[in-house]
């Protein structure tokens, strides 16, 4: 029998929300725009380098130390107080995620990396890429997503815990 998935701390807590995981940012240098659903970074970048990796000899830009990709992606609701008895089940919320469907376009002689992976968004003001599982959640629940990381052979390797969030569909 194999041993069971190691809780994996060497990743700085990934920042969940309703928006959805922080998994890295893209640099200072690089405009972002947005045709529909369609996000255009100029010049060029190999996201995969802006990802976030393992503190032991983290270094930005350089694919150097293992990052969050391939996950899968998992949530469970925490109790709290509107929902003080949840099911506890964890679901699988997103597929494998092995990277970020992306190819380098010349639109008008302007070269970019055009993204086309719907589990994706970048900020436009806090730069960050977020991983973005498409299943609903319930309005004024507490969540916790759970990051399940793969070794090279396709085995789980450990599971990175998100930060907590609730969510809030109020409207200022």
């Amino acid at each position: 029998a194999r041993p069971p998935a190691r809780l994996n701390t060497a990743f700085v807590t990934p920042e969940a929300s309703k928006f959805g995981n922080v998994v890295g940012a893209i640099p200072n240098a690089t405009t972002i725009a947005t045709v529909g659903n369609t996000v255009c970074l100029s010049p060029p970048i190999d996201l995969m380098d802006w990802l976030k990796r393992e503190r032991s000899g983290q270094t930005e830009g350089g694919r150097t130390d293992r990052f969050l990709l391939p996950c899968v992606v998992f949530r469970y609701q925490l109790p709290n107080e509107i929902f003080p008895v949840v099911s506890g089940d964890v679901v699988q919320v997103a597929p494998l995620i092995s990277g970020i469907a992306s190819r380098t376009e010349n639109i008008s002689g302007i070269n970019y990396t055009v993204v086309y992976d719907p589990y994706f968004s970048f900020g436009t003001g806090d730069r960050k890429v977020r991983l973005i599982p498409p299943h609903p959640l319930i309005d004024e629940a507490t969540y916790r997503y759970l990051l399940v990381l793969f070794r090279p052979d396709g085995e789980i390797d450990s599971v990175v815990p998100t930060t907590t969030f609730r969510i809030d569909l109020t409207p200022n």
